[in-house]
C-alpha cells in the first residue's frame, strides 16, 4: 500500500521528464491506476477512460500530439486519462464541456 501524508506528498512532489528505460512491473503500474480510481469526479460521474499503453508506436502517436512530447516518447508506460464529453454533455449540458 502506498502512504503519505497530504503535507508530504505536496513537498515532496516532482515533475520528471526524463526517464530510464526500464521495465515497470505492473503490480506498480496497478498501485497507481488503483490510487487514481479512488480520486473524487465532479458529481461522481464515471466519465474517465483510462488506458495504459506500452505499445512503442502508439506511445509514438501520443506523443506527437501531446504538449511534452520528449517526455511522453521516453516513459516505458503512459498512462492516458480521458474525459468522455458525451457524457459530461448528457449532465451538465454545454458547460460540462466548455
Amino acid at each position: 500500500m502506498l502512504s503519505m501524508n497530504v503535507g508530504d506528498a505536496i513537498e515532496k512532489r516532482k515533475t520528471i521528464k526524463k526517464f530510464i528505460n526500464k521495465e515497470i512491473p505492473w503490480s506498480d503500474v496497478a498501485k497507481v491506476l488503483d490510487a487514481g480510481n479512488k480520486a473524487p469526479l465532479l458529481a461522481n460521474i464515471q466519465n474517465l477512460r483510462i488506458f495504459v499503453v506500452k505499445d512503442p508506436l502508439k506511445k509514438k502517436e501520443i506523443a506527437d500530439a501531446s504538449y511534452e512530447p520528449a517526455s511522453a516518447h521516453s516513459a516505458t508506460v503512459l498512462i492516458v486519462v480521458c474525459s468522455d464529453q458525451e457524457e459530461m454533455r448528457r449532465f451538465f449540458g454545454i458547460k460540462g464541456i466548455e
